[in-house]
């Protein structure tokens, strides 16, 4: 729901209820996190190599003639179906996830990078198909790749993990998730070993195998939230027709892994709380309390802190033992905007999405917003994707399909306007020159005319 999603998804009728918990922020003035200087021909996550949405300066240009013909259009492949999944990118292959709706198959695809030719397709049906949204189709999970081994969540038919040239090394399958909206977080691969939140839902924990064996080392289970239900209030937000779950609370984010100055810890975002564990054991290190009742946006890797955005907001120093929300968390939130989309670090500061294309910078040192701009053009700016950053210049894609190209520094300048003309809730992919997106009727690979 990427989201993911990208990756992620969210009711929206729902989300101007759960503005219940705050915003945290580092008192440290922060720049070039985790910037790479090198010409990046890997996006191994749905965030990227680092899984900070952060790419190398591109030659990727800000403006691109999508007309027919256009020279600016590397390649673009049909899909068979909507898709709420990011694209990732490693060793000359793209890979997606896809359901299929006329074969009932939840696939991996995968396709060369040189010219979006097919290269192998995996696919497989579920026994029983896990509840979902209308508007978030199976396998919005993105895939994963560490080099060699891909991993891809297809739901209900489980978790698969190929080496790159398609060969399925080892499978499991974790249960049916049983939530209204459906699921969104992708796949975690660190220290040898896969990590994945398996929620929302009725059964929901992260669980953690060996990446080369499948076995399973670890699980912690999400604890269910204690909130009132806004569907109980008749004036409040409805249903999805036919649904029989009713419980909208839960988390959507992915697992970060981070390694600081002291040791290496796997960050997961829960409702009401941050974890930060071992990723060897999942023994619990440090908890803060301080995310919502839902949790779409994931943890963002900011110097030695973690910052949490969405209904609530908090920036939280790492390296704690128990509870430190009164000892290591910088600043708190309460209130912050109704996002899906993760933000990204630029000089100090975080540039943030929200789902109404509200784009703003975050200061580092106390959490207070420096400036906030609306990205518009025709079809809306509502968008569900995370940002993307190469060198100076940021990318965000709206749900109808449009990619505004924009700088920050000194102050925002929004340097293009790109329509694909099809909807999209996933987030880009960017290596050295080219630029990939997937829009709900095709992949698209974009570059230099």
């Amino acid at each position: 729901m990427h989201n993911q999603n990208g990756r992620g998804f969210v009711n929206p009728c729902v989300f101007s209820w759960m503005r219940r918990t705050g915003w945290l922020l580092l008192g440290l003035i922060v720049s070039g996190i985790g910037e790479p200087t090198f010409a990046q021909t890997e996006w191994r996550s749905w965030r990227g190599d680092q899984a900070n949405g952060v790419a190398a300066a591109c030659d990727v240009p800000s403006e691109w003639n999508l007309e027919e013909g256009s020279k600016a259009i590397k390649w673009r492949i049909p899909l068979p179906g909507a898709g709420n999944s990011s694209p990732i990118v490693s060793n000359g292959m793209v890979w997606i996830t896809q359901y299929e709706p006329d074969s009932g198959e939840r696939q991996l695809r995968c396709y060369s990078i040189t010219d979006g030719q097919e290269k192998w397709v995996y696919g497989v049906k579920s026994e029983q198909n896990e509840p979902t949204h209308p508007t978030n189709p199976f396998c919005s999970a993105s895939p994963v790749t560490d080099g060699e081994y891909v991993v891809a969540y297809l739901g209900s038919a489980g978790i698969y993990c190929f080496r790159q040239n398609g060969e399925l090394v080892w499978k499991q399958n974790p249960g049916s998730p049983q939530h209204l909206f459906g699921q969104g977080a992708s796949p975690l691969i660190h220290n040898g070993l896969v990590t994945m939140n398996f929620g929302p839902g009725t059964e929901q924990f992260w669980i953690t195998w060996d990446l080369v064996t499948g076995e399973e080392k670890w699980r912690i289970e999400i604890p269910k939230v204690d909130a009132p239900n806004p569907f109980d209030d008749p004036n409040g937000p409805k249903l999805p027709p036919d649904s029989k779950l009713r419980d909208p609370f839960g988390t959507w984010a992915t697992a970060v892994s981070v390694k600081n100055e002291t040791r290496n810890e796997l960050i997961l975002a829960n409702p009401k709380k941050l974890l930060s564990v071992n990723p060897l054991t999942g023994e619990i290190l440090w908890e803060c309390q301080g995310t919502a009742d839902q949790v779409f946006c994931s943890p963002i890797v900011v110097g030695d802190s973690i910052c949490m955005l969405g209904a609530s907001a908090l920036l939280v120093r790492m390296g704690g033992t128990g509870d430190v929300t009164d000892t290591m968390r910088t600043w708190f939130r309460e209130t912050d905007r109704g996002r899906i989309g993760s933000g990204v670090v630029v000089n100090g500061a975080i540039i943030a999405n929200d789902m109404q294309g509200i784009v703003e910078a975050i200061n580092l040192e106390d959490g207070k917003r420096m400036w906030q701009e609306r990205l518009t053009s025709g079809g809306g700016s509502e968008s569900w994707s995370s940002l993307v950053r190469a060198g100076e210049r940021l990318f965000a894609t709206s749900k109808a399909g449009t990619v505004f190209v924009f700088s920050v520094d000194p102050e925002f300048t929004l340097l293009g306007t790109n329509k694909l003309g099809e909807p999209t809730n996933a987030s880009p992919a960017i290596i050295k020159d080219q630029i990939i997106i997937r829009t709900d009727k095709h992949l698209w690979c974009l570059g230099v005319e």
